[in-house]
C-alpha cells in the first residue's frame, strides 16, 4: 500500500458504533487481566493452551500458563493487537512474569484517571463513541465522546421474546419500552 493512502487512512476519524464499555465511573481496565480476558482474545488463548477458568489458579500458575499460551499463539490478530496496546497505551511489551506487575501498576494509575479514556480515544482516532447503556456515568471529557441512543440496548429475556414472538418489547434495563 502507498504509505501516503496508508497516512491518510490512519488520519481519517473513527466513529466505535460496537462498543464493549464497562460500566464502571471510569471504562478504563484495571488490571492486565482486564485486558488479557476479553472474550475473543482469551478464546485463542485458550485454543492454545490456556485454561478457560484460568481466574481460579494461583497467580504464579496463571501467568506461568498464560505465557506459555501467548507465546504460541503468537500468529493471531488478537496477539498482535494486544501486544499493540500495552505497548502504544501503555510503552510495554509482555515478555515475562515481571511484566505483569509493572504493567498492573501502570493500570492501577491509569484506571484511577478520569481522563485516561479520553486520552485513550484521542490517541487511537475515536471521535465518537455510541452506545445504548442509559446509565453509564463517565468523566466530563470521555462523556462528551459517548452518544447514548435509546432503546439501542435490550434485554436477553426481550430478545428472546422477539424471536418466540408474544413477548412485550421491552426497553433498557428490563422497563417497557414506549411504542
Amino acid at each position: 500500500m502507498d504509505l501516503d493512502l496508508l497516512d491518510a487512512v490512519m488520519a481519517l476519524p473513527v466513529w466505535d458504533t460496537h462498543t464493549h464499555l464497562d460500566v464502571s465511573p471510569n471504562v478504563a481496565a484495571k488490571s492486565v487481566w482486564d485486558i488479557i480476558h476479553y472474550f475473543w482474545f482469551q478464546r485463542e488463548l485458550v485454543a492454545a493452551g490456556y485454561p478457560a477458568d484460568a481466574d481460579l489458579l494461583p497467580d504464579r500458575e496463571r501467568i506461568e500458563r498464560f505465557f506459555s499460551a501467548f507465546e504460541a499463539s503468537r500468529n493471531t490478530s488478537w496477539n498482535w493487537v494486544v501486544r499493540r496496546i500495552f505497548r502504544d497505551l501503555f510503552d510495554a511489551e509482555l515478555a515475562g512474569p515481571a511484566d505483569i506487575a509493572a504493567l498492573n501498576e501502570r493500570l492501577a494509575g491509569t484506571s484511577s484517571d478520569p481522563g485516561w479514556p479520553a486520552e485513550v480515544c484521542r490517541r487511537i482516532g475515536i471521535r465518537r463513541i455510541v452506545t445504548g447503556m442509559a446509565r453509564m456515568e463517565t468523566g466530563p471529557e470521555f462523556g462528551a465522546l459517548v452518544y447514548r441512543v435509546p432503546h439501542y440496548h435490550f434485554s436477553q429475556e426481550a430478545a428472546y421474546g422477539a424471536l418466540i414472538g408474544g413477548a412485550e418489547e421491552e426497553g433498557i434495563d428490563g422497563e417497557a419500552a414506549e411504542g
